[in-house]
């Protein structure tokens, strides 16, 4: 939300707390995305989606970040994935 700097040390703080939470890598990931830090944020996301392959967050999050890094197949890649799982994820009678 444009306030990276201000969520960093709660991520950190949660990542300490909760070292086994994907979330927490998930949200330390992003707010080191967000803050320009690109190889820490890729070690978070990273872990995040290899602790929890289903979940949708960490690979939108690693498809953004692949891209600013110039990895075009792997940003492309976890985009399908994102989708993938977002398909599998509707409800009955949702578009």
């Amino acid at each position: 939300r444009g306030e990276a700097a201000k969520a960093l040390p709660y991520a950190q703080r949660a990542v300490e707390l909760a070292p086994a939470s994907y979330a927490s890598h998930t949200l330390l990931g992003r707010a080191l995305l967000e803050s320009g830090e690109l190889q820490p944020a890729l070690k978070e996301l990273e872990t995040a989606r290899q602790m929890s392959p289903e979940d949708p967050q960490p690979r939108i999050a690693l498809a953004s970040l692949y891209a600013k890094l110039g990895r075009k197949d792997d940003a492309a890649r976890e985009r399908r994935e994102f989708l993938r799982i977002q398909a599998a994820n509707k409800k009955p009678g949702e578009k």
